[in-house]
């Protein structure tokens, strides 16, 4: 959006929101559909006077009655916004919601590394430095358990570095990462999607760190509650009011919490 500069009012990202009760009473556009903008649009609109969810996904949003679903923005107004279905309304903050971007000003270009259109490499498994193989990149897949991921991430590259096992040539690594940037390619996880554990990449990523360092992988009912987790979150406002138990290694159940407990919880 490169017109921000002409709206008058408050703009903010997702990630500087903290709580509903700083716009009670106000107007508040939010734009973006994924999980923040899913996440704050009905937080907000427990307080505002007005909240309206921005988005261009072609299925459903499900974000309550509370909420006022507009598609994408034209441009802003000193007042509000214009939208491509030629809508005009006036706000007073803009939270947007728009994703975020992979930052890495601490490296110097001899570490060997580029980021380009938010994706780094080349990276053996999204995490160890081909070029530069003692520096590592813990956290960078999304769409996966994002804590245990890290976790896992880490004890994979300490078998390396602690000497357990052999770090693979720098040949090895590189046609690896050719492979997966190939497979990548076919799917359509270019870009900005580069690092995106879509669909079975989740399970299959946990269980080849574990294989080549040898370590223990995730079990696979928690890519499974992951999984669930997103479906319900695209499909019902209410997810939050289901409690995931799991059973064994590959199955789960989820148990509706009663009202009052759920109302205390989210209290």
């Amino acid at each position: 959006l490169g017109w921000r500069d002409i709206f008058r009012g408050r703009q903010l990202h997702s990630k500087d929101y903290r709580r509903s009760e700083h716009y009670s009473g106000e107007r508040v556009l939010i734009v973006g559909g994924g999980h923040s903008g899913v996440d704050i649009a009905p937080d907000v609109a427990s307080h505002a006077r007005r909240a309206v969810l921005s988005h261009r996904c072609k299925g459903a949003v499900h974000t309550g009655d509370q909420v006022v679903q507009k598609p994408e923005i034209s441009r802003l107004t000193p007042t509000g916004a214009i939208f491509v279905d030629g809508c005009t309304e006036d706000f007073d903050v803009i939270i947007y919601c728009t994703g975020y971007r992979y930052s890495v000003p601490f490296i110097s270009m001899d570490c060997g590394v580029t980021l380009h259109n938010n994706a780094i490499s080349p990276l053996y498994y999204h995490c160890i430095n081909i070029n530069q193989p003692t520096m590592a990149f813990i956290g960078l897949p999304f769409n996966a358990c994002l804590m245990l991921m890290m976790d896992m991430q880490a004890r994979f590259c300490l078998q390396f570095y602690s000497g357990q096992k052999p770090l693979p040539s720098r040949e090895e690594m590189l046609e690896e990462w050719k492979r997966d940037t190939s497979e990548r390619e076919a799917r359509g996880l270019t870009g900005k999607l580069t690092h995106m554990l879509a669909g079975d990449l989740q399970q299959r990523y946990y269980d080849e760190l574990a294989r080549i360092a040898q370590i223990e992988s995730l079990k696979p009912v928690l890519a499974k509650m992951h999984a669930d987790c997103i479906t319900s979150k695209n499909e019902d406002v209410n997810f939050r009011s289901y409690e995931y138990h799991v059973i064994d290694d590959e199955n789960f159940t989820k148990v509706k919490i009663p009202h009052s407990n759920n109302a205390a919880a989210l209290a």
